[in-house]
Protein backbone atom coordinates (compact mmCIF):
# COMPACT_ATOMS: atom_id res chain seq x y z
CA UNK A 1 0.00 0.00 0.00
CA UNK A 2 2.77 2.28 0.59
CA UNK A 3 4.57 1.56 -2.42
CA UNK A 4 1.72 2.55 -4.08
CA UNK A 5 1.35 6.23 -2.69
CA UNK A 6 4.73 6.35 -3.28
CA UNK A 7 4.92 5.42 -6.85
CA UNK A 8 1.64 7.62 -7.14
CA UNK A 9 3.32 10.66 -5.75
CA UNK A 10 6.33 10.12 -7.95
CA UNK A 11 4.15 10.11 -11.30
CA UNK A 12 2.10 13.11 -10.11
CA UNK A 13 5.94 15.04 -9.57
CA UNK A 14 7.13 13.63 -12.96
CA UNK A 15 4.03 14.85 -15.02
CA UNK A 16 4.08 18.15 -13.18
CA UNK A 17 7.49 18.76 -14.09
CA UNK A 18 5.96 18.00 -17.65
CA UNK A 19 3.41 20.95 -17.04
CA UNK A 20 0.42 18.73 -16.61
CA UNK A 21 -1.05 15.34 -16.76
CA UNK A 22 -2.08 12.92 -19.09
CA UNK A 23 -5.38 13.72 -18.43
CA UNK A 24 -4.96 17.05 -17.88
CA UNK A 25 -3.42 17.48 -21.05
CA UNK A 26 -0.68 19.97 -21.62
CA UNK A 27 1.80 21.04 -24.43
CA UNK A 28 4.55 19.56 -22.30
CA UNK A 29 3.57 16.15 -22.03
CA UNK A 30 2.73 16.29 -25.87
CA UNK A 31 5.97 17.51 -27.00
CA UNK A 32 7.14 15.02 -24.24
CA UNK A 33 5.33 12.12 -25.85
CA UNK A 34 5.79 13.65 -29.81
CA UNK A 35 9.09 15.15 -30.12
CA UNK A 36 8.67 17.82 -33.04
CA UNK A 37 11.76 17.26 -35.45
CA UNK A 38 13.21 19.05 -38.12
CA UNK A 39 11.73 18.32 -41.18
CA UNK A 40 14.13 17.29 -44.13
CA UNK A 41 12.30 20.08 -46.50
CA UNK A 42 10.95 23.24 -44.83
CA UNK A 43 8.07 23.79 -46.83
CA UNK A 44 7.46 27.27 -46.86
CA UNK A 45 3.81 27.85 -46.27
CA UNK A 46 4.16 31.58 -46.85
CA UNK A 47 5.45 31.77 -50.47
CA UNK A 48 1.89 29.14 -51.45
CA UNK A 49 -0.60 29.99 -48.89
CA UNK A 50 0.56 33.38 -47.79
CA UNK A 51 -1.66 36.52 -49.01
CA UNK A 52 0.68 39.46 -49.54
CA UNK A 53 2.01 40.39 -52.84
CA UNK A 54 4.12 37.74 -54.66
CA UNK A 55 2.73 35.28 -52.31
CA UNK A 56 -0.55 32.31 -54.29
CA UNK A 57 -2.87 32.52 -51.36
CA UNK A 58 -3.55 29.13 -52.25
CA UNK A 59 -6.54 27.15 -50.12
CA UNK A 60 -5.12 24.76 -47.64
CA UNK A 61 -7.40 21.94 -49.49
CA UNK A 62 -5.20 22.96 -52.46
CA UNK A 63 -2.81 20.81 -50.92
CA UNK A 64 -4.58 19.22 -48.03
CA UNK A 65 -6.91 17.70 -50.45
CA UNK A 66 -8.25 14.42 -48.07
CA UNK A 67 -8.82 17.10 -45.65
CA UNK A 68 -12.63 16.96 -46.51
CA UNK A 69 -13.14 13.96 -47.24
CA UNK A 70 -11.27 11.42 -45.15
CA UNK A 71 -10.12 11.38 -41.34
CA UNK A 72 -6.27 12.96 -42.07
CA UNK A 73 -5.55 15.95 -43.88
CA UNK A 74 -2.63 14.86 -45.33
CA UNK A 75 0.66 15.95 -46.94
CA UNK A 76 0.27 16.03 -50.40
CA UNK A 77 2.11 13.65 -52.48
CA UNK A 78 5.24 14.83 -54.47
CA UNK A 79 3.32 14.11 -57.57
CA UNK A 80 1.12 17.10 -57.00
CA UNK A 81 4.37 19.36 -55.82
CA UNK A 82 5.30 18.62 -59.24
CA UNK A 83 2.24 19.70 -60.83
CA UNK A 84 4.06 23.01 -60.63
CA UNK A 85 7.18 22.60 -59.94
CA UNK A 86 7.53 21.22 -63.76
CA UNK A 87 7.97 24.74 -64.39
CA UNK A 88 8.12 26.78 -62.09
CA UNK A 89 10.84 27.40 -59.05
CA UNK A 90 13.59 27.25 -60.80
CA UNK A 91 15.43 29.23 -58.38
CA UNK A 92 14.83 27.72 -55.33
CA UNK A 93 17.04 25.15 -53.90
CA UNK A 94 13.59 23.78 -52.03
CA UNK A 95 12.19 23.17 -55.72
CA UNK A 96 15.67 21.54 -56.48
CA UNK A 97 15.42 19.00 -53.67
CA UNK A 98 11.46 18.18 -54.84
CA UNK A 99 12.49 18.03 -58.25
CA UNK A 100 15.74 15.57 -57.33
CA UNK A 101 13.34 13.37 -55.34
CA UNK A 102 10.77 12.99 -57.96
CA UNK A 103 13.26 12.57 -60.45
CA UNK A 104 14.59 9.57 -58.65
CA UNK A 105 11.37 8.21 -57.30
CA UNK A 106 11.65 8.66 -53.50
CA UNK A 107 8.98 9.79 -51.93
CA UNK A 108 9.36 12.98 -49.76
CA UNK A 109 10.00 12.46 -45.84
CA UNK A 110 7.47 15.15 -44.44
CA UNK A 111 7.36 14.83 -40.46
CA UNK A 112 3.77 15.13 -38.93
CA UNK A 113 3.95 18.40 -37.08
CA UNK A 114 0.51 18.38 -35.08
CA UNK A 115 -0.16 15.68 -33.13
CA UNK A 116 -3.14 14.57 -30.62
CA UNK A 117 -2.54 11.44 -28.23
CA UNK A 118 -2.71 8.37 -29.97
CA UNK A 119 -6.47 7.21 -27.89
CA UNK A 120 -8.58 10.04 -29.90
CA UNK A 121 -9.90 9.97 -33.31
CA UNK A 122 -9.73 13.44 -35.32
CA UNK A 123 -11.81 13.98 -38.51
CA UNK A 124 -11.21 17.17 -40.31
CA UNK A 125 -14.19 17.07 -42.19
CA UNK A 126 -17.09 17.59 -39.93
CA UNK A 127 -15.26 20.96 -39.14
CA UNK A 128 -14.54 21.84 -42.43
CA UNK A 129 -18.07 21.37 -43.62
CA UNK A 130 -19.16 23.00 -39.56
CA UNK A 131 -16.94 26.03 -41.19
CA UNK A 132 -14.04 26.59 -39.37
CA UNK A 133 -11.06 27.62 -40.62
CA UNK A 134 -7.65 25.55 -40.64
CA UNK A 135 -6.44 28.43 -39.07
CA UNK A 136 -8.52 28.33 -36.14
CA UNK A 137 -6.82 25.12 -35.18
CA UNK A 138 -3.45 25.34 -36.74
CA UNK A 139 -2.79 28.97 -36.69
CA UNK A 140 -1.99 31.14 -38.86
CA UNK A 141 0.11 29.08 -41.44
CA UNK A 142 0.05 31.36 -44.76
CA UNK A 143 2.26 33.71 -43.02
CA UNK A 144 5.02 30.92 -41.73
CA UNK A 145 8.20 30.98 -44.21
CA UNK A 146 10.22 28.05 -41.99
CA UNK A 147 9.10 25.17 -40.08
CA UNK A 148 5.53 24.51 -39.51
CA UNK A 149 5.11 23.83 -35.04
CA UNK A 150 1.86 23.04 -33.42
CA UNK A 151 0.29 26.30 -32.03
CA UNK A 152 -2.15 25.31 -30.23
CA UNK A 153 -2.15 22.43 -27.38
CA UNK A 154 -4.99 20.00 -28.79
CA UNK A 155 -6.26 19.19 -25.49
CA UNK A 156 -9.35 17.34 -24.40
CA UNK A 157 -10.61 20.82 -22.47
CA UNK A 158 -10.03 22.75 -25.55
CA UNK A 159 -12.10 20.31 -27.71
CA UNK A 160 -14.58 19.94 -25.32
CA UNK A 161 -15.05 23.41 -24.12
CA UNK A 162 -15.19 24.54 -28.49
CA UNK A 163 -17.72 21.74 -29.21
CA UNK A 164 -20.25 22.84 -26.11
CA UNK A 165 -19.64 26.45 -27.25
CA UNK A 166 -20.61 25.29 -30.64
CA UNK A 167 -23.72 22.86 -29.52
CA UNK A 168 -21.56 20.15 -31.54
CA UNK A 169 -21.32 16.41 -30.06
CA UNK A 170 -19.36 16.18 -26.86
CA UNK A 171 -19.72 12.48 -25.62
CA UNK A 172 -16.46 10.51 -24.88
CA UNK A 173 -17.36 8.12 -28.13
CA UNK A 174 -17.63 11.20 -30.35
CA UNK A 175 -13.32 11.63 -29.98
CA UNK A 176 -12.11 8.42 -27.77
CA UNK A 177 -11.89 5.27 -29.65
Amino acid sequence: MRRGIIIAAALLVVLGALGGGAVIGGPKVLEAMYPLPENGLIFPHNVHAGTEAGQLALECEFCHRTAEISRAATVPSLEQCMFCHKVVGDASERVGIVRAAWEAGKPLEWIRQHRIPDHTQFRHEPHLTAGFACSECHGDVGSVADQVTQVRALEMGDCVGCHKQNSAPAQCATCHT
